[in-house]
């Protein structure tokens, strides 16, 4: 059986250039799924395979576009994951926005507003009458009602 060479069909282009996307996050959400190339790193002739591949000039790397075609991948899976992130950091606004008090929830919320107005005015009646420390329990109060 011969030894594979790096222009085969079967060996991983990613993998020669540096890195193959696909083997990173199994069973995970960010699973790629399996390469469509069979031979990679854990194959017995990979450091021969990648041995050739390594001792060509830059020119002829350049021309095979191993590179190239790694990167553009590579964008493509950051702008997909972008894309991810941006619907999920909207989701998460969404979910996380305040609701509208329903009904028995905003009467709630009125009598206690209304209770603290009480407060503040009686607070205010009884600093005129001279009784400061009664007038800064009401005022303490109303604040609580508020909070």
């Amino acid at each position: 059986m011969r030894r594979p060479k790096f222009s085969d069909p079967e060996v991983c282009k990613h993998a020669l250039a540096g890195l193959c996307p696909f083997g990173l996050f199994p069973n995970t959400k960010s699973d790629l799924g399996p390469c469509e190339y069979e031979i990679h790193e854990d194959h017995l002739d990979w450091e021969a395979i990648q041995g050739e591949y390594d001792a060509l000039p830059s020119h002829e790397k350049d021309r095979l576009g191993y590179e190239r075609a790694l990167l553009r991948l590579l964008d493509r899976l950051v702008a997909e994951m972008d894309r991810k992130i941006i619907k999920a950091e909207e989701r998460a606004r969404m979910e996380s926005a305040p609701k509208p008090p329903n009904a028995v929830q905003q009467t709630e919320v009125d009598g206690l507003r209304q209770q603290a107005k009480e407060l503040t005015e009686r607070s205010e009646k009884l600093a005129e009458e001279g009784d400061v420390d009664a007038s800064m329990a009401a005022v303490a109060q109303a604040e609580r009602l508020r909070k």
